[in-house]
């Protein structure tokens, strides 16, 4: 079993038992199993089997310290572990744009202008600790600063299209018409088009470039029901002519 520390472990005494209650469950012994954790221990130790890989498997026992083992060794890692979960959250839940980042982003800050009050009253926490959580509070709030800004691929993928942008939100508008993905409004459909793919910006380009102001496009397409010749060719090419045709209704 691992167990992962997180910043709200130190921000309330009772959060901090359950931190000291969940390493305490790994003691071979099972010494904790009739605690009540009403206040933190200032001592803790459980016994651990170690397993040492080499010709054979071999599984030896050690004692491990709640404080010098446990926390200490893993407190100058809590603000890069924190931003690659935030990385992970926003992968899960397709937050690309910088304004989007944005306001995920306020809830975590203001955990952390909220933790660091907190950190102040911890009686529970020693001043060592209290002060290694405030510098990786702050150090966690600059990385987060800058993940928003950040141009990384990793955060902002984009599949890129070999086509020009008109051929992009004419494929999606059909796709829509056709009912071949579910019914989303032109705000909705523009937003993901514009923020997830790329496009070139001409038939004799080969580097791709960013698609901007679907939304409006899309609009134009619905009302206006006038498409771009040469994009409605280059997609029967592709799709022949029945990817033009309405779908019944089910």
């Amino acid at each position: 079993m691992f167990v992962q520390i997180e910043f709200r472990h130190f921000f309330t005494q009772k959060a901090f038992c359950e931190l000291q209650k969940a390493f305490a469950n790994l003691d071979l012994d099972n010494r904790y199993a009739a605690e009540t954790w009403a206040v933190p221990k200032i001592e803790l130790k459980i016994k651990q089997a170690l397993k040492i890989l080499g010709e054979g498997e071999n599984v030896f026992e050690c004692d491990r310290d709640f404080y010098d083992d446990f926390i200490i060794p893993q407190l100058d890692y809590l603000a890069s572990e924190h931003i690659e979960m935030v990385k992970n959250d926003w992968k899960n839940q397709n937050i690309w744009s910088k304004e989007d980042r944005k306001g995920w982003s306020e809830e975590a800050l203001i955990m952390i202008r909220q933790g660091r009050e907190n950190l102040r009253f911890s009686n529970y926490l020693s001043i060592e600790i209290k002060r290694a959580v405030a510098i990786q509070l702050d150090e966690f709030e600059e990385f987060l600063n800058d993940l928003i800004d950040s141009q990384d691929l990793e955060l902002n993928p984009k599949l890129c299209f070999n086509w020009i942008r008109a051929d992009v939100e004419c494929f999606f508008y059909f796709l829509r018409k056709n009912k071949q993905i579910k019914e989303l409004s032109d705000a909705q459909l523009g937003k993901i088009i514009d923020n997830v793919f790329e496009c070139l910006p001409n038939t004799d380009s080969q580097h791709h470039t960013k698609i901007k102001g679907s939304r409006k496009h899309l609009n134009n397409l619905k009302n206006e029901d006038r498409f771009p010749d040469e994009s409605i060719k280059r997609l029967r090419k592709v799709f022949g002519e029945s990817f033009f045709k309405p779908k019944p209704d089910m």
